[in-house]
């Protein structure tokens, strides 16, 4: 099974989430990262839950580099694939950020998540992949919208947090069948809404979701926004 830890950065602000100030007084800005294992030959299910300091967005070259060997792969989910959404591969082909290809400029958005695997022929048993960035802040994120589809997709929580999963508006708005997927390392963990209120979830009301993981949400509800107000005080 993926497993998912965090390093604290100096000062922490919400307790399972690591920020570090920029400089060595009170500001704004602020980095983190969260530390994701991936073991070789499996398929992890991981978001990005930070910004590019420079604004241009946090492409797979930037995010996950040389952090793991040639031949992993990154599976995105493309909404816009008619007639349905579909994966798209992106193979590291060579020991270099230019390894990944014309498919390292795709952006790695918060709120969206997407698979990685280590080929079971790496070097090492396990990767450690660093997800780094700029912490969402109350000036360029005091809200985060993720467009939510009819039907599937891969999504996020949309900060570095850890977060209750009947706590979000995502699971609290959702219709009676709709379902939450998640991704242990080898097989799915299906939860299906079985009525219209909060115990509807069963066993989904105990599930945390982790800063970096992702998660799979099928719904039959029109297409919408999922508002997420930042969770935290600062940055």
């Amino acid at each position: 099974m993926k497993k998912l830890a965090l390093a604290l950065l100096g000062l922490t602000i919400v307790g399972s989430s690591a920020f570090a100030q920029t400089t060595g007084v009170l500001s704004r800005n602020a980095v983190g990262y969260v530390k994701v294992t991936i073991p070789k030959g499996k398929l992890a299910l991981i978001r990005n839950d930070f910004e590019d300091i420079s604004g241009a967005g946090l492409a797979i070259t930037n995010v996950i580099g040389d952090q793991v060997p040639v031949g992993s792969t990154i599976l995105l989910w493309d909404y816009t694939f008619n007639p349905a959404p579909k994966y798209v591969p992106i193979n590291k082909a060579a020991a270099n950020r230019g390894g990944w290809g014309a498919g390292g400029t795709n952006r790695l958005v918060r709120g969206q998540s997407f698979f990685l695997q280590i080929p079971s022929g790496a070097a090492s048993n396990e990767y450690q992949v660093y997800l780094m960035g700029e912490v969402p802040d109350k000036t360029t994120a005091p809200t985060s919208t993720v467009g939510v589809i009819t039907s599937l997709g891969m999504y996020g929580v949309p900060y570095p947090v850890s977060e209750y999963w009947t706590n979000t508006t995502l699971a609290k708005n959702a219709a009676v069948g709709d379902s939450l997927l998640l991704w242990n390392g080898d097989a799915y963990v299906p939860y299906n809404k079985a009525a219209a209120n909060r115990g509807g979830w069963g066993a989904a009301t105990n599930v945390i979701l982790a800063p970096g993981q992702g998660f799979w949400f099928q719904t039959s509800n029109a297409s919408s926004n999922w508002s997420v107000p930042k969770p935290y005080t600062w940055p």
